[in-house]
């Protein structure tokens, strides 16, 4: 795990080890850091972060909507490959094959795993509509949105059988069903 001191050319500010501080030790640093530093740019930079993070859910989901209609209408047409005037599809199975550490023995797992390593960088709002706090207050609110009682109306077809007598009684005793029709 790699630490950089920010405003000290690279080096521990003095009085700090050299080693790898503990969370609690590291967590203190950064605040005392915090208090001497300008991070109102940062911030600027993690509110663009923040915004883009919402951008890329909303543009996820479109994609998603997207290609689940182009893959209704290959399906509807029977092909897997398909050429407009502006885009060509083409759609195919692909397969990952893979083991688990559990499913061999140790020596030949660690002759023949592929490892990689790469940096995770992440952040989390604290205030504004992505945060966590702005999230569960959303979240608290809809628990509170309660539909009135009596609202439902419910068809039970099959009444006579064996499920349907059962089920039938207990939607006619629900609280939120306003009509029921047996059949």
């Amino acid at each position: 795990r790699s630490h950089f001191w920010l405003d000290t050319g690279g080096r521990c500010p003095s009085g700090a080890s050299t080693h790898p501080p503990t969370p609690s030790r590291e967590r203190a640093l950064l605040q005392a850091m915090a208090k001497t530093l300008d991070l109102t740019g940062l911030d600027k930079v993690l509110d663009t972060w923040n915004w883009a993070k919402g951008e890329e859910a909303a543009a996820k989901k479109k994609i998603e909507a997207c290609k689940t209609q182009v893959e209704a209408f290959l399906v509807k047409q029977g092909v897997t490959d398909l050429v407009t005037a502006k885009y060509k599809v083409n759609k195919r199975l692909q397969s990952r094959e893979g083991i688990s550490k559990k499913d061999v023995p140790a020596n030949v797992w660690s002759q023949y795993a592929k490892k990689s390593e790469f940096a995770v960088l992440a952040f989390t709002a604290l205030t504004g509509k992505r945060s966590a706090a702005a999230k569960a207050k959303a979240k608290a609110k809809a628990k509170k949105e309660v539909k009135p009682a009596g609202s439902f109306k419910v068809c039970v077809c099959g009444g006579a059988g064996g499920i349907g007598q059962p089920l039938s009684m207990l939607m006619a005793s629900h609280p939120d069903v306003a009509e029921l029709c047996v059949y």
